[in-house]
């Protein structure tokens, strides 16, 4: 265990006392760009809420994870550039919400990430295919606003991001709110 781990079990950090601060440390130690933190309860995760809970049924908070890419690769005109960074960033969104269960696993928290994009169940099709709406719960955490385009603008890293979504058995001191613009 490495030392902040060691420091936050001693102070006594598992599935009841774990704070937002701690989080958020642990998500960005983990290699998140950014990370925002919303209770189940909240009635915009209404939509969500049957399956969060079916994947997941202790889900108590849910956090957002962000991942910026490179803007210049995303706007790339090669379409093998634009896909290839995608295809890192993707990667890259996965292996941080792996390391940030795996923390969370060392205090005592359970929890679940789904898929950032891909693989989706099309066994549900023509219904939702996806697990959990990234960007709801973008939003919903503060982490960034949804645009015209439909896509969650992050306040500092603009459009130019990847989402991925925990599920975390613990309750928080605090929860983030969706940003006002």
């Amino acid at each position: 265990m490495d030392k902040d781990l060691g420091e936050l079990a001693a102070k006594g950090a598992d599935a009841g006392k774990l704070t937002s601060e701690d989080l958020l440390n642990i998500c960005l130690e983990a290699g998140a760009d950014d990370a925002g933190f919303v209770e189940i309860e909240r009635e915009a995760l209404s939509a969500e809420r049957e399956d969060i809970l079916r994947i997941f049924p202790g889900t108590q908070t849910v956090v957002s994870i962000v991942k910026k890419a490179n803007r210049d690769s995303i706007q790339s005109s090669s379409l093998a550039v634009v896909d290839w960074e995608f295809s890192k960033v993707n990667t890259a969104v996965s292996d941080v919400a792996d390391r940030i269960i795996r923390r969370l696993n060392a205090l005592g928290v359970r929890g679940v990430a789904a898929p950032p994009g891909f693989p989706m169940d099309i066994g549900r099709w023509p219904g939702k295919v996806w697990e959990v709406s990234h960007k709801t719960v973008a939003v919903e955490t503060g982490v960034g606003h949804m645009g015209k385009h439909r896509v969650v603008i992050h306040p500092r890293f603009g459009d130019h991001i990847l989402l991925d979504t925990i599920l975390i058995d613990a309750n928080l001191d605090r929860y983030h709110q969706p940003l006002e613009e």
